[in-house]
């Protein structure tokens, strides 16, 4: 057998050989970018995604003995001391007046709702001071923290916390 020498010269196509050539290269261009994109918008997924969810998903009957129990009341009015009984969305309070004329009521409410992170319950971290307006609005889909920090509180608020003397 004689193998042949490569030579530098441009191979000559024709019109149709060009044509496919082309649409092959988009379509593997199209196809690398679709790839590159599902790959990113899935890291960014699992950046968002917080916690794993748990395998556990609770009855209706759990969920209530749940709030009935002594160990949510426990760890729901120690929320509510940590962080005061206001709303840490919109700053409602239980003196002020919801849509209806009727006065606020302050929930507790979980970040990552139990029917996908029942393990975290009871958790201080997934837990968040909300008035029932808020709470309602955000739904079980949003996973939002409205919860500040001593350093995200504005200055002017930061002032009326200081003790006076």
């Amino acid at each position: 057998m004689k193998i042949e020498e490569t030579t530098d010269k441009p191979v000559k196509l024709s019109k149709r050989q060009r044509w496919k050539l082309k649409r092959v290269g988009q379509a593997e261009h199209v196809r690398n970018m679709r790839a590159e994109a599902l790959k990113k918008a899935e890291q960014e997924s699992l950046a968002k995604a917080g916690p794993p969810k748990c395998s556990h998903i609770p009855s209706k009957q759990e969920k209530h003995e749940f709030y009935k129990s002594w160990k949510w009341r426990a760890a729901r009015v120690k929320v509510l001391q940590h962080f005061s009984a206001s709303c840490q969305l919109c700053g409602a309070s239980s003196k002020h007046f919801d849509m209806t004329g009727d006065p606020v009521r302050i929930v507790v409410d979980h970040i990552y709702p139990l029917h996908t992170h029942w393990h975290m319950r009871l958790d201080a971290s997934n837990l968040q001071v909300l008035c029932d307006e808020c709470n309602q609005g955000k739904g079980a889909w949003n996973t939002a923290d409205f919860r500040y920090t001593d350093a995200e509180l504005p200055s002017s608020l930061m002032e009326q916390l200081q003790p006076r003397g």
